[in-house]
């Protein structure tokens, strides 16, 4: 899976290591953008331009997230709309739970093939017994 359909696309599965993979960098992200938002909002009007770029980023990178988690969901076997789980109080705790901690459906399901079947390792080398046919 490329960069592209791994940011922007809502099909097929992704692992709870690619998950955690995106995931805190994104909220380091987030951190750092809202507290470069936070400063901005004591600059005022001449700013705006400022201002429109963090909503801007701020769109994208929500876009970003719905895509990976919708793909998160896929790999536990559930549709996208499971994400909707996250924005009910006490229910979002089943939603976090799934999402974060709990394995994907092994093999294949109606979302794609099973990522961890094709997945290279993050340090891999020559020799490697992941690597090797078979």
């Amino acid at each position: 899976m490329g960069l592209r359909q791994f940011l922007f696309s809502f099909e097929g599965r992704i692992s709870r290591l690619e998950w955690w993979e995106f995931s805190i960098p994104y909220a380091v992200f987030l951190f750092l953008l809202y507290w470069t938002e936070s400063s901005f909002a004591e600059l005022g009007p001449r700013e705006t331009f400022a201002v429109i770029a963090i909503v801007v980023t701020y769109a994208v990178a929500l876009f970003m997230w719905m895509a990976v988690n919708v793909k998160r969901c896929h790999d536990r076997g559930h549709s996208g709309w499971f994400v909707l789980l996250g924005l009910i109080p006490l229910v979002n705790i089943w939603y976090v739970v799934e999402v974060c901690f709990l394995p994907g459906q092994h093999g294949p399901n109606r979302f794609g093939p099973d990522p961890r079947a094709t997945r290279v390792p993050v340090f891999s080398f020559p020799g490697h017994p992941q690597l090797k046919a078979g």
